[in-house]
């Protein structure tokens, strides 16, 4: 890198610095999603924007110190994903609502109860046939496992269906 890359660069990762204390600052009094980067991108894990401008950092004077060609390809790429994903973050320099993010888990979670109710229906329905069947034909050992099994699974649909209750409530 010549010297007016650097000075740009720079100049660059100072605004972002910048934009990571704004940030800092706006979240300092709530909750906020503290994922906010791939794993595989930064090797810090901070609740502060600031941190990750500084690992940035730390690579930047890792390619301007290294001699091996590979290695300096490979933190060149490495800083530009950080830079990207950082400017992407510190945009609109507001952090990630964290009761958000809840709440899209929670609606995921009560749709996968119903799904996995429609199912539990879905078998109920299949096993009290089969028992209704053995008991019509006389085997009455089948009959009897087929009514254990649809018993059970009438318990879990009761399950599913207090924790779709207790979901409505909260």
């Amino acid at each position: 890198m010549t010297p007016t890359y650097l000075q740009q660069f720079s100049r660059a990762l100072a605004v972002l610095r910048e934009k990571a204390q704004v940030f800092d600052q706006q979240k300092a009094n709530k909750r906020f999603a503290e994922q906010w980067f791939a794993e595989n991108l930064f090797t810090t894990r901070s609740q502060f924007a600031v941190a990750y401008v500084n690992e940035t950092e730390q690579l930047i004077n890792k390619l301007i110190t290294s001699d091996d060609n590979e290695r300096k390809q490979y933190l060149a790429e490495k800083i530009s994903e950080q830079v990207l994903s950082l400017s992407a973050l510190l945009q609109n320099s507001r952090p990630p609502d964290a009761d958000f993010d809840l709440r899209a888990q929670l609606q995921a979670q009560h749709g996968q109860l119903h799904q996995t109710l429609a199912k539990y229906r879905q078998y109920e329905i299949r096993l009290r046939n089969k028992a209704e069947l053995f008991q019509q034909s006389g085997d009455l050992v089948q009959a009897q496992a087929y009514q254990k099994r649809l018993n059970r699974c009438q318990q879990a649909i009761s399950q599913v269906e207090r924790q779709i209750q207790i979901m409505d409530e909260g």
